[in-house]
């Protein structure tokens, strides 16, 4: 039913225009994204899978409006925030974002508490006064230590760094948490650590989310429902356990296959 879905996405098209001659004329369009349609269950996580410059991310970017949609809609809670004089403020204060890099996502200029509580004082959430405790609170919530509030993002490791952006990305109480690529840049123990804390938010928080990656083995991990995506289109999707245990299409084979097997014996002679 459609007030069970915290998003609703349809025929969502992103298309880049191709310019030549010194004039700029458009000659054609990259159809980045080029008609997906899906829905994320509340309470739910959804995972979209598939290679590199398949349209996953610029599909991650148009619902966070990052990116300008070209047609379709996108709704939150019913509500189209692609119609005219859509209170895109509240939007924002609903969706938040974890992106791939956390030191390109952190202002290496501001410390961490200013990193933390910005988007409270912005959307007038936090009082002066109490920004030391709601940091504090936040830093907690993420297994940080309280002494780092005068710190910098340059003195934190890559794990650190991005449990920081998952710090702020809950600042605000999203109800729909957008994990772009969010732990392809980290080593594999610390890639399962951060796993487990979305998890653990997730739960506690009562979040939706949408967890992009291209790595089969986390959306195994992680989502409830996937879609596959490829050349800007979804090829394949439904719950995540039906689609990756018994794929239809020949995409979704190739990337199960493309999945290291834990035991594989190795060939003569190695």
């Amino acid at each position: 039913m459609a007030q069970d879905n915290i998003l609703e996405v349809r025929d969502l098209k992103v298309w880049f225009p191709l310019r030549k001659g010194i004039f700029g004329f458009v000659s054609g369009y990259i159809k980045a994204v080029d008609g997906v349609s899906f829905d994320l269950k509340r309470g739910t996580t959804l995972g979209v899978v598939g290679e590199s410059g398949c349209g996953k991310s610029t599909t991650s970017r148009a619902i966070l409006l990052l990116n300008k949609p070209r047609s379709g809609s996108i709704k939150i809670d019913g509500t189209n925030i692609m119609a005219v004089g859509a209170d895109r403020m509240s939007y924002r204060r609903k969706v938040q974002v974890v992106f791939q890099d956390p030191q390109a996502s952190l202002n290496p200029r501001h410390t961490v508490m200013e990193i933390l509580t910005e988007g409270m004082v912005c959307h007038g959430l936090c009082k002066k006064a109490e920004r030391a405790d709601k940091a504090v609170e936040l830093l907690e919530s993420v297994g940080m230590p309280a002494d780092i509030l005068h710190r910098y993002p340059h003195e934190f490791s890559g794990g650190q760094r991005q449990r920081l952006c998952i710090a702020r990305a809950i600042a605000l109480k999203p109800e729909l948490l957008i994990c772009d690529e969010a732990v392809s840049a980290l080593d594999l123990s610390i890639r399962a650590q951060v796993l487990d804390l979305l998890a653990g938010l997730k739960k506690k928080l009562s979040l939706s989310m949408m967890f992009i990656t291209h790595d089969i083995g986390v959306v195994q991990h992680v989502a409830d429902d996937v879609i596959v995506m490829e050349k800007g289109r979804i090829v394949e999707k439904g719950p995540c356990r039906e689609v990756l245990s018994n794929p239809q299409e020949q995409y979704t084979k190739y990337l199960m296959a493309s999945v290291p097997k834990i035991g594989r014996p190795l060939p003569p002679g190695h």
